[in-house]
């Protein structure tokens, strides 16, 4: 069995991410995962909703560059029942079992978060064929 463990934050995001405005990591294919796993950490006073979001579009999973991969993933759909609202710093674990979906993404949608709120900590973990 195939794993894979990775930062979801890009480069440019890797001393963290504000939340204070909505945001979205970057799409992860999950074609061939059976089970993953998606931890996030968040420190500040953050208020708003973390949910997950599938894609079945085709997009260029053999692309090189992180920046090309996304081209044509336009048809997000929020995934049933993985909204967690968050008031105050902590941390959260998704665990998916049995995807039928092409594309994974984290996003976060704020409510009235207070500076400083910042995601520190993003984290895939994939098993699979």
């Amino acid at each position: 069995m195939k794993t894979s463990n990775e930062n979801i934050l890009l480069i440019a995001e890797e001393a963290g991410v504000s939340l204070l405005a909505n945001w979205t990591s970057r799409p992860l294919w999950v074609g061939n995962t059976v089970n993953y796993a998606i931890q996030a950490v968040y420190t500040g006073t953050p208020n708003g909703t973390f949910r997950l979001q599938g894609c079945n579009d085709e997009g260029q999973i053999s692309a090189m560059a992180l920046s090309v991969v996304d081209d044509g993933l336009v048809n997000w759909s929020n995934i049933d029942e993985s909204a967690i609202v968050v008031i105050a710093a902590g941390n959260l674990l998704y665990n998916a079992q049995d995807v039928g979906y092409r594309w994974v993404r984290l996003a976060w949608t704020d409510t009235s978060s207070s500076n400083p709120s910042t995601l520190t900590v993003c984290r895939f973990n994939g098993k699979g064929s």
